[in-house]
């Protein structure tokens, strides 16, 4: 999608009608009340769009999807400030659309996806894992199962996963292998 190119609709979240606007650099939706008046926009940078898929999508605590013929859903980084926190906390953001017509779903998900594949080049594809079973509260492997590998699949990046067995396997394995392929390295503890 080309910087200058805009996408521009009427879509539906539940019962409420909102404007939604694709720009080379943004997605935003703005909640447009019965007088046709704007209120509540949320604007979120392409390159902090996650993922999208056509239908019904839950991800968390179990992946579901519910095939429709006018629903998408975008996942994106939603911004907060937390309690106690000196900046900004960083949660999975969801928001599921209504369209009009079949062809208008197809319009906006081709746009968003290729908009994020043309303003996140960087995006990784093909990430390390390695999970600590033993540290901490010992639920390295079910935090990756439970909240990485749905967040990896969503956002298209593959992974190659070493449950680690003893201290320093990681390491070792970092230092003696060939890293070639990979886009980056993860680790998970619990």
């Amino acid at each position: 999608m080309e910087a200058d190119a805009r996408l521009e609709s009427s879509l539906w979240v539940g019962s409420k009608r909102y404007l939604a606007l694709l720009t080379g650099w943004h997605f935003s939706w703005t909640e447009a009340d019965k007088k046709g008046r704007h209120r509540n926009t949320v604007s979120v940078p392409v390159a902090e769009v996650i993922g999208v898929q056509e239908g019904r999508v839950e991800i968390l605590p179990h992946k579901s999807v519910e095939d429709t013929d006018k629903v998408f859903t975008v996942f994106y980084v939603k911004r907060s400030r937390g309690w106690g926190t000196d900046g900004l906390l960083w949660s999975l953001g969801r928001i599921q659309f209504s369209c009009p017509s079949r062809v208008l779903k197809t319009m906006w998900t081709d746009a968003l996806t290729t908009a994020v594949k043309t303003h996140s080049p960087l995006r990784p594809q093909r990430l390390l894992v390695f999970i600590n079973p033993y540290g901490g509260k010992k639920k390295g492997r079910e935090i990756y199962h439970s909240l990485v590998a749905p967040l990896f699949e969503l956002a298209g990046i593959s992974s190659h996963v070493i449950v680690t067995e003893r201290a320093n396997q990681a390491r070792d394995h970092l230092l003696k292998k060939h890293l070639t392929g990979f886009d980056g390295v993860v680790c998970v503890g619990g």
